[in-house]
């Protein structure tokens, strides 16, 4: 973390996460909502995990 941060707990789950946006951007087909960067599949991906793309789970729960 650069020093001008070090008064954060933790980084933005966009800086946490970047390469794994990033792989969720690029492979993205679907439409995205108004002002989104990611579609919808992809935020669903991104937030539940996608063993294939190998994106992390992020919460727990059971998914419905």
């Amino acid at each position: 973390m650069s020093p001008q941060n070090n008064h954060l707990q933790r980084p933005p789950a966009a800086v946490l996460y970047a390469d794994e946006l990033t792989k969720l951007k690029q492979n993205d087909n679907a439409p995205c909502p108004p002002g989104w960067q990611l579609s919808l599949p992809a935020a669903r991906a991104f937030i539940l995990g996608d063993n294939a793309q190998n994106i992390s789970r992020k919460v727990v729960i059971s998914p419905s």
